[in-house]
């Protein structure tokens, strides 16, 4: 199974979440890899300069892929995709990134593949297209991943909505809480979990562990 980790925002916890998952899957003796097809902002680590999520992925992943085959896209700026692009004088559109990962997504020796997004949903990759039209042409389904913050609730409605206008399918959400200071995260929980028509499937409290529930579980059938 092909799925998508998409953040209500960027700075949420997507790679924390991706590699947390990854780890579970690694513990249930599935072949698994966590990739990120579109990336900004390299560090140097080991010696290279790569994207720092692109590392913790493969950290994560039990093969041997390489840092190219997860993160075939990086730009050096941490900026959007698209100014990025233009700066490096760099194509991209929704065919090219489909292109450069349609030999690691075509690969049937994995279980699953995590493919960990980039910011959220409206991200653009150039003047007329987002993420979101990569999401759409994929058809891969989605687990969306909430950051508690202040404003989690409106961007999280908008997101899940939009998903489901562009009927890509919603396997559920997962909860992180990325501030211990957050006033009220239980009713902002509470909120979501009412609202959004989709089922939970783990929470991660801040500082902790992902605690992963039993619809995950069936999801993956582990």
């Amino acid at each position: 199974m092909i799925i998508n980790i998409i953040g209500t925002d960027t700075e949420i916890g997507k790679t924390y979440i991706s590699c947390e998952i990854l780890k579970h899957l690694n513990k249930q003796q599935l072949n698994v890899a966590g990739i990120k097809p579109l990336a900004s902002g390299v560090t140097r680590i080991d010696g290279k300069y790569v994207n720092e999520d692109a590392y913790k992925l493969q950290q994560c992943s039990n093969n041997n892929l390489t840092i190219k085959q997860i993160n075939p896209i990086c730009f050096q700026e941490a900026i959007a995709p698209h100014i990025a692009a233009k700066l490096e004088n760099h194509s991209l559109t929704v065919d090219s990134i489909i292109q450069i990962n349609n030999a690691m997504l075509s690969d049937k020796s994995y279980d699953h593949i995590i493919i960990e997004g980039v910011g959220g949903l409206m991200t653009p990759l150039n003047q007329d297209q987002t993420y979101l039209e990569l999401l759409e042409k994929w058809q891969h389904p989605v687990i969306l991943v909430v950051g508690m913050k202040l404003g989690c609730l409106n961007h999280s409605l908008l997101t899940y909505n939009m998903l489901l206008q562009k009927n890509i399918p919603v396997l559920g959400f997962i909860i992180n809480q990325i501030s211990p200071d957050m006033p009220y995260q239980e009713q902002n929980m509470e909120y979501l979990t009412q609202k959004l028509q989709t089922p939970l499937l783990g929470k991660c409290k801040y500082g902790n562990n992902l605690e992963l529930n039993q619809y995950f579980k069936d999801i993956f059938k582990c």
